[in-house]
Order: C-alpha cells, then sequence, then structure tokens
C-alpha cells in the first residue's frame, strides 16, 4: 500500500474489551507496577547504602582508624560469575 489515507484507518475494526475488562487489566497493571516501583526504590536504597558503608570504609583507611596491613584479598579474576 502506497498511501493509508485517514479513510482507511476510520473503516478498520479494532477490537476491544468491554470497560469492566479494561478496568480490571488497568488495575492489575497498576499493581504490577507499584510492585516494581517499590522494588527499584529498596535497590535504589540498598545501592546508597553501599556507597555510603564504601565511603566510610575508605575514609576510615585514610584515617587510620582502620588496620589494612596483612589484610589479603581474593583473586576476583579466579571466580566464576554466577549465572
Amino acid at each position: 500500500m502506497v498511501k493509508l489515507s485517514q479513510g482507511h484507518i476510520r473503516r478498520w475494526r479494532i477490537l476491544r474489551p468491554p470497560l469492566r475488562e479494561q478496568a480490571l487489566i488497568v488495575d492489575y497493571l497498576d499493581q504490577i507496577s507499584h510492585k516494581w516501583e517499590r522494588s527499584t526504590t529498596r535497590l535504589e536504597q540498598r545501592i546508597d547504602l553501599i556507597r555510603e558503608y564504601r565511603t566510610r570504609l575508605i575514609a576510615d583507611v585514610v584515617t587510620g582508624k582502620l588496620d589494612v596491613r596483612g589484610v589479603t584479598l581474593p583473586d576476583l579474576d579466579a571466580e566464576e560469575p554466577d549465572e
């Protein structure tokens, strides 16, 4: 089709569920999106806490409040990533 006119589009039959079913679909999607938003918020809070911990750890090492002499770090390159 070379050209799609408004007349063509107006003649299309578009099926849609009854209003009650539409409302149920909207409610379901609202519930799902609310769960995702809560999960995202919790993850962002955890990331902020980890960053705060990292900053505090660095500050404690730099100021000498935490002695890291003799600490051995694991070889992270040798570990297999979780799949």
